[in-house]
């Protein structure tokens, strides 16, 4: 939090600002040529950030255009279809002279196209955004409508507001406002008062406040309140003709006639004929309403001077953009921190910005309850300063009122001068005294309030913040609610028709939250707020039902291609301060990752959602969820360094201060707890949690391998596997790793999750799908044009990504947090721990918290992986920058020697070291496989490269594994099964491994230790098909000597009396065959999609099926199913 009190020096939220967006100039021009003008090219207009064109629809209903660069033929851009739109996919194309028939049309959708009918005479507005080069990325258009239209209008939008709809209605609104009441102060109507408002003939409907009836005598002017506006007749006759134009709301008329509920007018103010005969009410559906004869009188005497009028909207535009300007610099942290007074401030603003916002004065300041605060959370935040800009738009007194239990009475020690207007009073109550001790609020806050999940699997608000005898609490008050989530447009919809004349605007977005400027955002802290009025709005919106985060994307498409399906593994404590709850410990692949018991649904979202092909997965997102340094440093780079852990990097080389060293760095005492990881395994595979006293033995273990290793591995042959997760697994995985260094966190801790009445510290793994933003394609930019230093290949710019989150789950360790073992109660196994269930509540908070993280993570924006960045973040550190470079390498298909000539030139400039020898044996290993991909795995000519691994390095196992592979592929079967079991003895967890191992067993007829192979293998590898097939093939194997031996046996008898032994034997064929029957079953489907299902196989299935004896079937020479992969 103490980052925020930096924050203020940046933002001064009342000065008179003088700074616009200056923006960038454009290095080139682009001119728009289009059906309206017979194709002449017309300049578009640059506005700083991009290109635009206004357009009138012709009679036809719809208008093509294409875009010229400096206004030549040869150099067009357009689209790669057809009447193309915004909501169809479709390529950038150009600049060229290839565009010839390619258009984009407002106007004319296609029949699966999302976009809307033109009419004539609508004017839209044509944008091209270009980037840093002046080329274009994006070419959309909207509907320039009267500030009334309800489907532009900022306030009642179903969709996302820009900062130019908000520009615009601002400064319509405003101007009227200022010219009735020099400044907006109607007051908020009660909840009695509010009526339903209707729309004029043919129009939609929306919900918004009606004016009180006040009691007044008739005045002589009136406001039109209809959002969409109300339609205009030449006479008093409802059948008289109709004036094209409506007239818009908040438009002021002076009434020359009236007949029932019919009005003359003539306009004095908006948009709209300048006069005629509109009708007030429709059935029980207010249009307009008398103004008071006060403001009437106010209106009049202030009707010539519209240059006042011009100056206080400017003005509050100005402010408005200064907040959004000064919010927008700020890291991503601080703009979370900020959401929470924003919600104040945006509220508030809306509230001027409708001219329903009262005058606040320093005896009688504008009021805010916030209920539900805490002092660890919002009272921190006050202390902090973040409420000092509540008053930011409006410029005069306030007071916010913290109602919780725990809270100290004064948070804030006073009102202080800022900027000559008094900061917020800000005070702490608890909730069962707030009315007797604090003033009626204009506004009653409720932030983010918690999430239940129903037994139909929908949520809804919770109904927990409410105090005893809600509706007399809240009576007519009006209550702003925000949410991290904004609902479907189906819902909103429904939630919309639910509150009609119950609220002033719903699910509005905040447009100074963390993430406002991100159309594609559906999670985002206070990111969305609705105002309802008093009990009964209260009441429908608690009611109402929404579709969790998850399940919205199967219900509202089909299947849909997917750029990169990932994970993320984090600690989550929602108790410990804001920045600090979501603590991000790995990315991973969710190709490979497994999903067990609660995580299995999502397995099935994706399914039912999305597809994957090769081709949509690119190195720079491969590399970074393959390595857990790059992932820290990335994300750090990218502004999330708050949702990462205390770090540390050192080389994997022990010294008598490598203890304290780790300590110091962060900032550990005695009793302090460390973990130690490996940066580059996955699965818990070398994570080793330490208490910071017990540091230095642990670091002698794993850091100094056996001395004599060939002696080591012939003593551990014939020893037990070690157990999956125990300490001297561990340390094998430290003594065979190619990675020069190691990491140390700090380490984290999340809620106690409860399993069957025990507390455990889980691990939550949130799943999620990057795809492109609905709309355009664009093709994505070469990253290595000849010339030029290599970069590693990405998916699109991180702009052109959405990420659709797929849900998420607790991973419990395997003991609960009582037990004595540290590693059994703190690393996640849901494997041998179990699974757990995730609060809904904080699944929103958490995806509100990582913001646009995968996005910026894993897209193709800044940083690029490239050999640059390599050495400004590790060239001090030559082996590990060496080592990054050669593990690009190997995500390129096929590895490729550019990356291998820039390891290569790290190492020459690292001394003579254990981190160089290491480095170089990862190099040498890559230059392995790099051979033999050339070669169409030619493994004679990559030996040798996988040999020098060895040498640097003896303990490398994946080069021990690979020269098995090479040896298995040569039909040296003995040396493979001796070089894979010495890689097993140092990898004892690389599936790999088991397999081909199994396979060479298989191809040595040594069935029992093929069958022990594949049960270990399926004991940490449960759904390993390869494992199903080579124990059901040895078991086959051994059923045929267990048959030969019951024959043996039975003619030994001459049909006599069954004897035990043979009995014993008659039932372990039985066992052995269902076991066979159910290994080879199992693994008919799955692995026959990826392996030849063999008519052998099918033959020895048929036979084990049945009740006759089986027959032989001899193993082919190159038996069991093989499986190509090493580590990267």
């Amino acid at each position: 939090m103490g980052s925020v009190s930096r924050i203020n020096g940046l933002i001064n939220w009342f000065t008179e600002a003088e700074r616009r967006s200056g923006g960038r100039h454009p290095t080139c021009m682009y001119f728009i040529s289009g059906t309206w003008c017979d194709f002449q090219s017309v300049a578009m207009t640059w506005d700083g950030a991009r290109f635009e064109y206004c357009v009138t629809i012709g009679k036809n209903g719809w208008e093509s255009f294409q875009l010229l660069v400096e206004n030549d033929w040869r150099t067009t851009i357009y689209p790669s279809v057809t009447n193309a739109n915004p909501s169809v996919s479709y390529e950038l194309l150009g600049p060229d002279n290839n565009g010839h028939g390619k258009n984009w049309t407002i106007g004319r959708p296609s029949e699966k196209s999302e976009a809307k009918p033109a009419r004539p005479s609508e004017r839209y507005k044509i944008s091209v955004d270009v980037d840093d080069q002046n080329r274009a990325t994006s070419v959309k258009w909207r509907r320039i409508v009267a500030h009334a239209d309800v489907e532009a209008s900022v306030l009642f939008t179903k969709e996302r507001v820009t900062e130019g709809q908000l520009k615009d209605v601002l400064s319509q609104h405003l101007r009227l406002a200022h010219k009735v009441h020099k400044h907006p102060q109607h007051p908020i109507p009660s909840a009695k008062a509010t009526q339903h408002v209707a729309l004029g003939e043919g129009t939609q409907e929306t919900h918004v406040f009606a004016a009180p009836a006040n009691g007044h005598l008739m005045p002589s002017l009136w406001r039109i309140i209809n959002s969409v506006g109300v339609i205009v007749r030449v006479g008093k006759e409802r059948s008289s003709e109709k004036i094209p134009e409506r007239l818009a709301a908040g438009a002021l008329v002076e009434q020359l006639a009236v007949a029932g509920d019919r009005l003359h007018f003539r306009k004095l103010s908006g948009s709209g004929p300048a006069r005629g005969w509109i009708t007030t009410e429709l059935a029980d559906k207010v249009l307009a309403v008398q103004v008071p004869s006060k403001e009437a009188d106010l209106q009049m005497s202030t009707e010539s001077n519209d240059d006042s009028a011009v100056s206080f909207a400017d003005d509050f535009l100005l402010r408005w953009k200064n907040l959004q300007d000064a919010h927008a610099v700020l890291r991503h942290s601080d703009r979370r921190i900020r959401s929470w007074s924003s919600v104040l401030i945006s509220s508030w603003g809306w509230l001027e910005l409708m001219g329903l916002a009262r005058q606040a004065t320093v005896q009688n300041p504008f009021s805010f309850w916030v209920l539900c605060a805490s002092d660890s959370v919002e009272g921190a935040l006050a202390r902090d300063g973040v409420f000092d800009n509540v008053n930011a738009l409006s410029k005069t007194p306030c007071e916010i009122v913290l109602c919780g239990d725990g809270l100290s009475q004064t948070v804030e020690l006073g009102p202080k001068p800022y900027s000559g207007v008094p900061r917020p009073y800000v005070r702490g109550l608890p909730l069962h005294s707030i009315a007797d001790s604090a003033p009626e609020p204009d506004l009653v806050i409720v932030l983010m309030p918690a999430m239940t999940l129903h037994e139909d699997g929908q949520m809804s608000i919770s109904s927990s913040f409410l105090p005893e005898n809600p509706r007399q609490f809240f009576g007519s008050k009006s209550i702003v609610i925000s949410t991290r989530f904004c609902c479907s447009s189906k819902e909103l919809e429904l939630l919309e028709e639910r509150l009609k004349g119950r609220a002033l605007f719903v699910m509005q977005r905040n447009m100074l939250s963390a993430l406002h400027w991100n159309s594609c955002a559906d999670f985002d802290d206070n990111g969305w707020i609705t105002c309802v009025a008093g009990f009964e709005g209260l009441e429908i919106l608690l009611t109402s039902r929404f579709t969790p985060p998850g399940r919205r994307a199967i219900s509202e498409g089909a299947c849909n291609p997917a750029l990169f399906w990932g994970i993320l593994d984090l600690k989550y404590d929602p108790n410990r301060p804001i920045l600090e709850r979501v603590q991000v410990l790995e990315a991973g692949d969710g190709r490979v990752s497994k999903f067990s018991n609660d995580g299995e649904i999502i397995v099935t979202h994706f399914n039912e959602r999305y597809h994957l092909s090769e081709l949509t997965y690119k190195g720079k997102a491969e590399a970074v969820c393959a390595n857990k340094k790059l992932t820290h440093d990335l994300a750090k780079l990218c502004g999330y360094e708050h949702l990462l852990p205390r770090q540390a990097c050192f080389p994997r080389v022990y010294a008598s201060d490598l203890a304290a060293r780790i300590g110091q760095e962060l900032d550990l005492g005695p009793d302090g707890f460390v973990v130690l990881k490996l940066l580059n395994l996955n699965r818990g595979a070398g994570v080793v949690p330490v208490q910071a006293s017990k540091l230095d033995e642990v670091l002698q273990t794993l850091l100094r391998p056996p001395m004599d290793l060939q002696q080591w591995l012939a003593d551990q042959a014939a020893t037990i596997q070690p157990q999956w997760g125990s300490f001297d697994e561990q340390a094998r995985f430290w003594w065979s790793n190619e990675c020069p260094h190691f990491v140390a966190e700090r380490l984290c801790h999340s809620m106690p999750t409860l399993d069957a009445g025990k507390r455990y510290d889980g691990t939550m793994r949130v799943s999620f799908v990057l795809h492109r933003r609905s709309g355009q394609v664009i093709r994505p930019k070469p990253w290595a044009p000849s010339g030029r230093k290599p970069v590693l290949e990405a998916l699109p710019e991180s702009a052109e990504l959405a990420v659709d989150w797929l849900g998420g789950y607790w991973k419990l360790p395997k003991v609960d947090m009582d037990a004595p073992e540290l590693r059994s109660r703190v690393v996640s196994a849901a494997r041998t721990g179990g699974t757990a269930a995730v609060d809904v509540t904080h699944l929103l908070e958490i995806y509100a918290a990582l913001g646009d993280l995968v996005q910026q993570l894993l897209g193709g924006s800044e940083p690029r992986l490239d050999s640059q960045l390599l050495h400004n973040l590790y060239g001090r550190e030559s082996s590990l920058a060496s080592y990054f470079a050669t593990q690009f390498a190997m995500f390129k298909r096929p590895p490729t020697l550019d990356w291998l000539d820039v390891a290569e030139g790290f190492l020459v400039a690292c001394r003579d070291s254990s981190m160089k020898r290491c480095a170089e044996s990862f190099l040498n290993r890559a230059r392995g496989l790099v051979e033999a991909a050339a070669l169409s795995r030619s493994w004679d000519s990559a030996q040798e490269w996988f040999h020098r691994s060895i040498e640097n390095w003896p303990a490398n196992a994946m080069s021990h594994y690979l020269l098995g592979v090479a040896s298995l592929e040569l039909g040296k079967t003995q040396r493979a099964a001796d070089l894979l079991a010495h890689s097993l003895l140092l990898d004892p967890d690389y599936k790999p491994i088991y397999v081909n191992l199994g396979a060479a067993f298989l191809r040595l007829r040594r069935f029992d230790e093929a069958a022990a192979m594949s049960e270990a293998l399926l004991e940490r590898h449960p759904t390993a098909a390869q494992g199903h097939y080579h124990f059901g093939l040895a078991c086959y194997q051994q059923l045929l000597a267990l048959q030969a031996q019951l024959v043996v046996h039975r003619q030994g008898n001459h049909g006599s009396t069954e004897t035990v032994e043979e009995r014993e034997l008659s039932k372990k064929f039985h066992k052995l065959r269902q076991r066979a029957l159910n290994a080879l079953s199992e693994c008919r489907g799955e692995g026959s999609r990826s392996y030849p299902w063999l008519k052998k196989d099918e033959l020895m299935l048929e036979a084990l099926d049945g009740h006759s004896e089986l027959p032989r079937v001899e193993l082919p020479e190159a038996a069991g199913w093989l499986l190509m992969a090493w580590r990267k």
